[in-house]
């Protein structure tokens, strides 16, 4: 005997599967905290659990989770035909698009019946909707931006061409004139013949 102390959460994990399912429904689905269901595991099967040992069992759980959700969407079956002849972006619309319909079937399914897995799901669902919605705002303000940007810029490099060419047109009206002493300049300005 190595007088080592059991973890408290193993416990739990030894319960019977039915025992452990109703835990675990605790937890995930009806959001009971840890207090609540180390009372209740006292009350109903005679566990005396503190609520530290509920913390590190929902940690565990929720990582095993996590990993398993992993596994699930790297398994998960390809695209049907349809998306898979979308365009990446079309397929991001029409995901974004996807997230609206069934966060209106939850908002729907919480009036009729309301229950914490779905309240979850539905805020889950929203901040992602609004994190795409905002990212297609900035990603649009930033397109007209540089339109604007590249308008400005063909402007000034126009008005410069052309203050260029009217500077050439004045350079050459200034050479025609002086190129011949009875030039377009006014009669006063002209040299009389018999000074040539």
């Amino acid at each position: 005997m190595t007088g080592r102390k059991i973890r408290s959460d193993s416990k739990l994990r030894s319960l019977p599967r039915e025992q452990r399912a109703r835990v675990d429904k605790w937890l995930f689905d009806k959001g009971m905290t840890y207090s609540q269901v180390a009372e209740a595991c006292g009350t109903m099967f005679g566990l005396k659990i503190s609520r530290s040992s509920v913390a590190r069992y929902y940690e565990r759980e929720s990582l095993e989770r996590i990993e398993e959700q992993r596994a699930n969407a790297a398994a998960a079956k390809p695209l049907s035909p349809e998306l898979e002849a979308l365009s990446p972006a079309e397929q991001y619309e029409w995901l974004v698009n996807w997230m609206v319909r069934r966060a209106s079937e939850l908002v729907e399914a919480q009036l009729v019946d309301p229950d914490l897995r779905t309240h979850r799901e539905l805020v889950a669902l929203l901040k992602t909707v609004l994190m795409a919605r905002r990212e297609k705002t900035e990603r649009e303000l930033t397109h007209w931006k540089r339109k604007q940007f590249e308008i400005k810029c063909a402007t000034e490099c126009l008005e410069y061409l052309r203050e260029q060419e009217r500077e050439k047109q004045r350079e050459k009206q200034r050479k025609e004139r002086w190129a011949d002493p009875h030039g377009p300049w006014p009669p006063e300005y002209r040299i009389p013949w018999y000074q040539e």
